[in-house]
């Protein structure tokens, strides 16, 4: 959980940071998917949170989020052992766990700018 949040809160602060469409578009992805992980994990600690609970920082803003996919458990293992994590389950904020089991290509194949040999040499000891 803590690690999670941690990469959450960094994302949020990033997309707090930029304007940019594009750049928010996948910041919102990406919170999106931190939110289903950390629903996870809250899942799948369920015997520590009736002796402690468990807190989940909800600070970051939903709105931020890509929404369609904060709740989407993506299958990319052999078999179907994961869907029990989720199928037909509620999550902690009342919204349904999605269970996805061949997941789909989201956006389009990038077109990347070559980079200078520089890029992967580390600089001279000297």
């Amino acid at each position: 959980m803590t690690a999670e949040s941690q990469g959450r809160l960094q994302v949020a602060r990033l997309y707090e940071m930029t304007e940019d469409k594009g750049i928010r578009d996948m910041l919102g992805f990406l919170l999106a998917r931190d939110t289903q992980h950390q629903l996870q994990w809250i899942e799948a600690i369920k015997e520590l949170e009736e002796k402690e609970g468990v807190v989940v920082p909800g600070q970051v803003p939903e709105k931020y989020e890509v929404n369609d996919v904060s709740h989407v458990l993506y299958n990319f293992s052999e078999g179907n052992d994961s869907k029990k994590v989720v199928d037909g389950k509620t999550a902690k904020d009342g919204k349904e766990f999605i269970y996805k089991d061949k997941p789909e290509v989201m956006g389009e194949k990038p077109v990347l700018k070559p980079v200078t040999k520089d890029v992967y040499n580390t600089s001279s000891m000297d």
